[in-house]
């Protein structure tokens, strides 16, 4: 019995263990999260599921019965889908940002509730960048606007509407982008919840330039002009009533009044603009000042007839000083006596006496001229004969032309580059002294680039000493018979301004010969190897009435008709040029084109030219080495 008792006690303990084990699984299953029907997310009393920006809310999980959930045990994540609208933190706290939507997911172990939440707009403002715009046809311009709530938060992703007053005149796009159409005016608008904003948009016609009328060259000192402006579109209408405004580009010279009148103050370049819009254009002004009085040089002068020689006026103000770029204009008092050209250059036609004067503005000088009774003079013809690009110790080129010049009497030029590779003592010696310089005791030389590869051409002025002239310019003139011969050196500067500019200028106009010719090396004409570095030297010889010019440098034969300082032909006062530049260093360019006004052209051996210079004329000869037919000839009168 004892036995039977034991038994039925722990039988007693082992049920009511197992229902105490079915009442705490019972109170688990349904504590625990683990049906979504069953649960639900739920915003506290402060809030519910439409916020504005900036709320917050406290939010919890319960059960389908009403009852606040305290999962013992449990852990409770949440989480927001759309952060930008509203976050929620690890506690469960709400907080609205931006108008919209978010769907907040509560978690609990292997179970999970989702709710929506609203972020409703507030009472919104439109804020735009700018107020208005201006605008040609075929422009554009994006318009930005910013939506805030009451708190002046921006509310990000609001949707805007907008609209245009007049669609034919400006059209925008849903992102406002302003189009405009054509001219005339129209008002945009954005609206949003109820806010709405709006900007002007003017649309005016394509302006394509801006024409500034009355403006002169110069003006003297305390003048003053005035001056207008038109606007004009692309077609090229006028766009009347256009804001214009003027500006000066120095004050201090000049300056100019809105309604465009223009003050001369000082001497000067004056730049003047007007501008409507983004449309600008400038004009210039030379301000100068009045003449005071004209000097000329030289106040008298003794010619012969045939004669020729260059008068200077030099024009002063008021202060003294040197005005610069003036008009002079030269006349004679009698003509069948002497002449003057533009440039003050008096050619003696008959013998008597005349005055040449010169006038600017109200200013007036005068040179006495008297032109001599010609005395007879026996005419003399003298031979000039050379080339250029002549020594070399690689080949007999220039043996073969020196061959020519020992049957050829006469004075000896050479046009430069006389000797290769760098014109060193040594390279005459050796190179040059066999062949052409057996005639160096009759040779008048002008240097080329290769004798200054020898600093200051110490090679070439100590080979030819005195014969060269001054080393430290390489240039000098000599006559000849009836003729004046220049030699220049295209090595050195001569440009305006320049010491052998000033020289030549000088030279020519204490030497008025019937007959002049130039030589230096680089051809200011040439089918190649041509150089504008004796631009100013050609002028100069042109407004002398020079005859002839001769080059070297091309390796090749090349005349020229006369022509002038811009390269036309000027049968009456143009110069002729010879290129020579086949002395014996070799020949080339036989493929190349002629340049403009040529009449022969030969790159197919060596030669000398030959001229025969008579007191008023001339005759040229090419002379080809041996072996070769090709020859050029003819005359020419002095200017």
């Amino acid at each position: 019995m004892s036995t039977a008792g034991t038994g039925s006690l722990e039988w007693v303990d082992r049920l009511a263990t197992a229902v105490a084990l079915f009442w705490l699984i019972l109170f688990v299953a349904c504590s625990a999260p683990t049906d979504a029907d069953a649960w639900h997310i739920e915003p506290g009393p402060q809030g519910g599921r439409s916020i504005e920006p900036g709320d917050t809310v406290t939010l919890a999980l319960v059960s389908g019965m009403g009852s606040r959930s305290t999962l013992t045990g449990n852990r409770v994540a949440w989480t927001s889908s759309e952060k930008q609208v509203a976050t929620v933190s690890a506690d469960g706290v709400l907080t609205a940002v931006s108008p919209g939507r978010t769907q907040v997911t509560a978690s609990a172990d292997d179970a999970s509730v989702t709710d929506t939440f609203i972020v409703r707009a507030t009472q919104a403002t439109i804020h735009l960048d700018r107020d208005s715009a201006t605008l040609v046809p075929g422009g554009e311009v994006q318009i930005v606007a910013t939506v805030t709530d009451r708190n002046g938060l921006t509310i990000v992703r609001a949707p805007l509407v907008w609209t245009s007053g007049d669609s034919s005149v400006a059209s925008v796009t849903e992102g406002g982008l302003i189009q405009a159409l054509r001219a005339g005016s129209s008002r945009i608008a954005a609206t949003s919840s109820g806010a709405s904003a709006a900007l002007g948009v003017t649309i005016i016609p394509a302006p394509g330039v801006i024409e500034i009328s009355g403006v002169e060259d110069s003006m003297y000192v305390g003048d003053t002009l005035r001056v207008t402006a038109q606007v004009r579109d692309a077609a090229g209408a006028a766009v009347n009533g256009a804001p214009i405004s003027w500006t000066s580009g120095d004050t201090r010279i000049g300056s100019v009044s809105p309604t465009g009148l223009i003050e001369a103050r000082e001497a000067g370049h004056l730049l003047i603009r007007a501008q409507s819009g983004t449309l600008s254009r400038g004009a210039g002004i030379s301000i100068i000042r009045h003449v005071d009085r004209v000097a000329i040089t030289p106040t008298a002068l003794t010619l012969r007839v045939g004669d020729r020689i260059r008068i200077h006026a030099k024009l002063r103000d008021a202060a003294g000083t040197v005005l610069e770029g003036r008009t002079v204009v030269w006349s004679s008092d009698d003509s069948t006596i002497a002449t003057v050209n533009d440039n003050g250059r008096v050619t003696a036609f008959a013998p008597g006496h005349t005055r040449i004067l010169a006038v600017s503005e109200t200013e007036t000088a005068h040179a006495d001229v008297t032109v001599a009774t010609p005395q007879p003079t026996p005419g003399t013809t003298v031979t000039l004969v050379g080339a250029g690009d002549i020594g070399t110790c690689l080949g007999d080129g220039d043996e073969r032309t020196a061959k020519l010049l020992d049957k050829i009497p006469g004075t000896v030029f050479v046009a430069g580059d006389n000797v290769y590779e760098d014109g060193t003592l040594k390279e005459f010696q050796r190179c040059y002294g066999p062949t052409w310089g057996r005639h160096k005791h009759r040779t008048r030389p002008a240097p080329g680039n290769h004798e200054y590869n020898t600093p200051g051409a110490a090679g070439y002025f100590d080979y030819f000493g005195a014969s060269a002239g001054d080393p430290s310019r390489g240039y000098y003139s000599y006559d000849l018979g009836a003729w004046h011969v220049v030699m220049l050196n295209s090595s050195v500067p001569a440009r305006p301004g320049s010491s052998q500019a000033r020289w030549l200028e000088d030279d020519l106009d204490r030497h008025p010969s019937a007959c002049t010719v130039a030589i230096w090396h680089h051809p200011l004409y040439s089918a190649e190897s041509s150089s504008p570095r004796m631009q100013t030297a050609w002028e100069l010889l042109l407004a002398h009435g020079a005859e002839l010019v001769i080059n070297g440098h091309a390796h090749s034969y090349q005349r020229y008709a006369p022509q002038d300082a811009a390269g036309r032909p000027d049968h009456d006062t143009g110069i002729r040029e010879f290129i020579v530049g086949t002395g014996g260093r070799g020949v080339g360019g036989a493929n190349r084109a002629p340049a403009a006004n040529n009449e022969a052209f030969y790159a197919g051996g060596l030669g000398v030219l030959k001229l025969t210079l008579h007191p008023t004329s001339y005759d040229w000869e090419f002379v080809p080495e041996p072996g070769q037919r090709f020859s050029d000839t003819g005359s020419g009168t002095c200017h």
